[in-house]
């Protein structure tokens, strides 16, 4: 897979993450990966997942977290897992 079709992937990972957050409701706490189902996440490339971390955590890029409408909370420091955990207000 070339760097074009990864970021292609990871821009429509955005987009579908961003539909998701509009079915979340207020109050809830949640990790990106929680706005896909379980096999579309485990079968996302490590790579492209991590891009996609970045890119959510971006406030110029994410409508989101520019209104306020979810907040970064606390960041999963497990292991190796760096996490942020977000909160739909």
């Amino acid at each position: 897979m070339n760097d074009d079709n990864v970021f292609e992937d990871v821009e429509q990972l955005f987009y579908e993450a961003m539909e998701q957050i509009e079915k979340i409701e207020s109050g809830k706490k949640f990790y990106v990966r929680d706005l896909f189902r379980g096999y579309q996440w485990n079968q996302t490339d490590m790579g492209a997942r991590l891009m996609l971390g970045k890119l959510f955590s971006n406030e110029k890029r994410n409508k989101y977290l520019k209104s306020g409408v979810i907040v970064p909370i606390e960041q999963d420091k497990e292991g190796k897992k760096k996490q942020q955990q977000y909160l739909k207000v």
